[in-house]
């Protein structure tokens, strides 16, 4: 109909003029705007943080291989000086096999060394001013009854302990005789060592004893309180060298190397000497 196209002709012109009037951005909401633009804001930030965020964990990444690296390369030396020190704890006992194998040569030897002397102890000091190999050659003769024609156990050299004179009232330093040969000294001991009673010499009470290193006589000296038990029932024993000790029961022979075995061994076989 003629009128109504006119009609929309004229609308369609109302409404471009509109537009020219109040312009398009009128069309979209004032708070649409700003929250468009926020969440761009919003966007960029998160942009910006996520960019931080993988420079962070490339990073993280970065040192956590160098870290394990750094365990790796401490791994591997712990494991070498492990195998160190294994290889050093061989070394070691076999070092300490070594030095006390040559502890017990060097005791041996030093034992050797002594073999040939004898200490007296009990002489006064002073008694040797005209000379001690004299005085001593007067002393043995004395215990072994040996008359003038006979000749004394030859000396090589004799001197006092060597340390400071005592004062007066302590006792005399020990006196250590050397004999030329070990056949003098071993029948110079044995015949003392089975003389009974003291040996008395110009009034004084000598003693005799053989000269051993301090961790031999240690030893022997461990057997002690057994021996006073033994001999204080007649039971025949000795110490055999360098700290064995040696007991017969019942025409039985035991040979012990510490006290503690020859306890065990005794109260078995004498339960009576230990009042069992």
């Amino acid at each position: 109909m003629p009128g109504s196209s006119l009609t929309r002709a004229r609308a369609k012109k109302d409404s471009g003029l509109m537009a020219e009037k109040f312009g398009e951005e009128e069309l979209v909401p004032k708070w649409a705007g700003q929250l468009l633009s926020e969440i761009q804001s919003v966007k960029e930030t998160c942009n910006v943080r996520f960019d931080n965020l993988d420079k962070a964990i490339a990073q993280l990444k970065k040192d956590s291989k160098a870290t394990s690296q750094r365990i790796n390369n401490a791994e591997k030396r712990i494991s070498e000086i492990e195998d160190q020190a294994n290889s050093q704890g061989k070394t070691m006992g076999d070092l300490s096999k070594d030095v006390k194998a040559l502890q017990g040569k060097m005791l041996d030897l030093e034992a050797r060394s002594r073999r040939n002397n004898l200490i007296l102890a009990g002489l006064p000091e002073g008694k040797e001013a005209g000379g001690i190999s004299p005085l001593l050659d007067k002393i043995l003769r004395h215990f072994l009854k040996l008359s003038d024609t006979i000749s004394a156990p030859e000396i090589e050299r004799a001197h006092r302990a060597l340390r400071p004179i005592p004062d007066p009232g302590h006792p005399p330093r020990h006196i250590i005789i050397r004999f030329l040969r070990w056949s003098d000294k071993n029948e110079v001991f044995k015949t003392l060592a089975s003389a009974k009673g003291k040996l008395t010499w110009d009034g004084h009470d000598l003693r005799m004893f053989q000269d051993f290193p301090m961790e031999i006589q240690r030893q022997r000296d461990s057997y002690r309180e057994l021996r006073s038990i033994l001999r204080k029932e007649n039971v025949r024993h000795g110490i055999l060298y360098p700290a064995r000790l040696i007991v017969t029961i019942n025409e039985e022979t035991f040979i012990f190397k510490e006290p503690k075995e020859a306890e065990k061994v005794l109260k078995e076989k004498r339960p009576d000497l230990f009042g069992m």
